[in-house]
């Protein structure tokens, strides 16, 4: 394939199926028909004419042209052996529940799904981005953590896992509070946002407010072309393909916590102070457990 053929989709190299699935947020009614078309069997792409492709997505055959274009591609041509390369392994296919799957059948494939969020985070996550955002709370003299919803719990964790090491970091579980300790940051703080959506009104209204203060604003999120990471200094865009079966994008936080806790190693990392600072904050737990 010629580079006229495939342009690198994102800076980090993530992967053509990944890189439609982290723009569906930004996408226009036509253009998400075709994506989901693509995400929802792309094996099955490869066998069809444009023409098929385009009736089954709903759309016109320039549309999909203009969609291929738009995302790097020559055409429908450079999709389909793209998708060639990339199309899912029958493990990931395996992933779907099926109605008359026996108990033992769905766990394995929920367990499968996420194992197959990871690994393919680990290939299409700019991993540049995540020891910056790492570098950036490291420098800051206190960090704000923001969370809403499903992802508030993640977000305590992190606060929780970087007080650990040493960094000067709180969360508050109410919207209300996250706003105005927000408003209540410095240039010299540091403010980290979790969102799947980074579409939640609420999270927002707490991240404009931080930004307005000067204090550098990060961000881990699913999507890009959303108003969060149009908003933040930087975004680490770590989601996962869905499943109908799964609620509230459970995956995803799955692999939303595994960025987070690379974070937090990496501020670890090489640094004889946050280790001197773990092992004391686990000295501490260690005298509480024995009580």
């Amino acid at each position: 394939m010629s580079t006229q053929q495939l342009k690198a989709p994102a800076r980090h190299q993530a992967g053509f199926l990944e890189s439609v699935r982290e723009s569906l947020a930004s996408f226009s009614a036509v253009e998400l028909r075709i994506a989901r078309a693509i995400l929802g069997d792309p094996q099955d792409i490869i066998d069809r004419s444009i023409g098929q492709f385009a009736a089954e997505a709903g759309v016109s055959s320039a549309s999909v042209v203009r969609f291929c274009q738009s995302m790097g591609l020559a055409g429908f041509q450079a999709l389909k052996l793209v998708l060639t390369r990339e199309s899912p392994s029958d493990n990931v296919q395996l992933a779907d529940i099926e109605a008359d799957d026996d108990e033992r059948t769905v766990s394995r494939k929920v367990v499968l799904s996420s194992a197959e969020a990871l690994q393919s985070a680990a290939g299409n996550i700019d991993h540049g981005s995540v020891a910056e955002v790492a570098a950036r709370i490291g420098r800051a003299r206190r960090t704000l953590v923001l969370g809403i919803g499903t992802s508030a719990p993640l977000a305590a964790d992190v606060a929780y896992r970087l007080a650990l090491v040493g960094v000067d970091a709180v969360f508050a579980a109410d919207a209300h509070v996250q706003n105005i300790m927000a408003s209540r940051l410095t240039r010299e703080d540091a403010c980290l946002i979790v969102s799947h959506t980074g579409s939640t009104t609420e999270t927002l209204a707490a991240s404009r407010a931080a930004k307005e203060t000067g204090a550098a604003t990060v961000a881990v999120t699913s999507f890009t072309g959303t108003p969060l990471t149009d908003l933040v200094d930087l975004s680490v865009v770590a989601g996962s393909q869905e499943t109908a079966y799964r609620v509230d994008a459970m995956t995803s936080r799955v692999v939303h916590l595994a960025v987070l806790d690379a974070i937090v190693v990496l501020l670890t990392h090489g640094s004889h102070q946050r280790m001197a600072a773990l092992s004391a904050s686990n000295d501490i737990l260690s005298q509480l457990h024995r009580s």
